[in-house]
């Protein structure tokens, strides 16, 4: 039975209290902060990531302290980001499609620069793996029925 005087709904959560002082949670608590920094940065400056600070934010905070992690999820200026984040939430197939052709398209942009400075017989291999794994986990990433 909960303790109806704890603010906290998880069992995690009062483990965070419990163990204030440990380093690695004071570590993995300033990096997540960085992180939700970048992103805001990300939000207003085009071409900077922004979920990708928020998803490394989010597992600090869930890794560090779980109310800073509820605390990112309600900030509105990352509701658009942060909507994935949740399980069982599905990634839209335009949403799949628009981040496949961005992707592909600096790949394809990289490739070209590589090319026109001679690099382009060894940088190929590497790109174009990374480019292909990226589309595998983003075709695989939580399907829709």
């Amino acid at each position: 039975m909960p303790d109806p005087r704890c603010p906290y709904d998880h069992p995690a959560e009062l483990a965070c209290t419990r163990r204030r002082w440990d380093p690695r949670r004071w570590a993995l608590a300033g990096t997540g902060l960085c992180c939700v920094g970048m992103g805001a940065v990300g939000v207003f400056i085009p071409g900077l990531p922004t979920t990708i600070f928020l998803i490394l934010a989010s597992w600090c905070f869930a890794k560090s302290c779980p109310p800073m992690e509820r605390w990112l999820k309600e900030l509105r200026l990352f509701k658009p980001y942060t909507r994935y984040l949740d399980p069982g939430s599905v990634m839209p197939m335009r949403a799949r499609w628009v981040v496949l052709g961005i992707m592909w398209t600096a790949v394809m942009g990289s490739s070209v620069v590589f090319y026109s400075r001679g690099l382009l017989p060894w940088a190929a291999g590497p790109l174009g793996l990374a480019g292909l794994m990226a589309t595998v986990a983003i075709w695989r990433f939580r399907r829709g029925r």
